[in-house]
């Protein structure tokens, strides 16, 4: 008979069951890992198995506005804690759990909309550099002025505080153009086998002249430097994108099915 565990039920040997996943398979659980050691205060995981065997797990990263869902192996016993976690953007890892996931929240009268996201991943011996030392790593002392207005461009509304304490967690790349800061790229996740690179942006009018390809080589350079895998997401539909990371080495790990549900 399964069990449903939370954090405060962990204990060694199901910790080390959990880091043996990670270790079998770092892109499917780094998220897991990452969490568990340096956003604990954030974290939440429940853990569906027999004994210390991890038959599923779903994890929840509590944002401001919404909250981040990792599924891996959905279980009917994540169904109430599901609808408590909303509203989020929950990543499935088994796309054929889409239609249990889609009927519990439409059992729970939620809206939601499902998107397919590619992964895709590049390391050190495929990695096509394209210019990274045009880019610029920024610093909390001289640059947050200027990421502040391109967050506020992105959609981003935040303020000098905000844009320092990120700054500082990510290790992020940008392009300027006469003092302005027009593209970046960061590193939202770093361990030794895995970096997660994501936020890339350039401002719409400065889109078509390889600024973007600029920022992202800039971060992935130092993610293959490492040893790590350099691993992100984008969504299917965006064909630019994915030609654009393409063309630094990365290529199509698989396609995972995203739900947004918000607010």
């Amino acid at each position: 008979m399964t069990q449903l565990k939370g954090l405060g039920e962990l204990d060694f040997a199901l910790y080390i069951s959990l880091i043996s996943l990670y270790l079998q398979n770092p892109l499917d659980h780094v998220y897991m890992l990452y969490d568990l050691i340096y956003e604990l205060d954030k974290t939440e995981l429940y853990i569906s198995g027999r004994g210390d065997v991890v038959e599923a797990y779903m994890l929840i990263w509590r944002g401001q506005k919404y909250s981040g869902i990792h599924l891996w192996n959905y279980s009917e016993d994540f169904k109430r804690l599901l609808k408590e976690a909303l509203p989020a953007i929950i990543q499935l890892y088994r796309p054929s759990d889409l239609e249990k996931v889609a009927g519990a929240l439409k059992e729970a009268g939620v809206e939601f909309k499902a998107e397919v996201y590619l992964d895709m991943v590049v390391d050190e011996e495929r990695f096509r550099p394209y210019r990274p030392q045009e880019a610029v790593r920024l610093d909390p002392g001289r640059h947050v002025g200027e990421f502040v207005k391109l967050k506020k461009a992105q959609g981003a509304d935040i303020d000098e505080r905000q844009a320092v304490e990120l700054i500082k967690k990510r290790r992020c790349y940008g392009v300027f153009k006469d003092g302005r800061l027009v593209s970046i790229a960061c590193r939202y996740v770093a361990l030794p086998e895995v970096w997660i690179i994501g936020d890339v942006f350039t401002l719409p009018e400065y889109r078509g002249h390889g600024y973007g390809k600029i920022a992202t080589s800039a971060i992935t350079r130092d993610a293959v430097a490492s040893g790590a895998v350099a691993y992100l997401h984008v969504n299917k539909k965006n064909v630019a994108a994915t030609s654009l990371y393409a063309k630094l080495g990365y290529s199509i790990l698989r396609e995972r099915p995203w739900i947004f549900a918000p607010p």
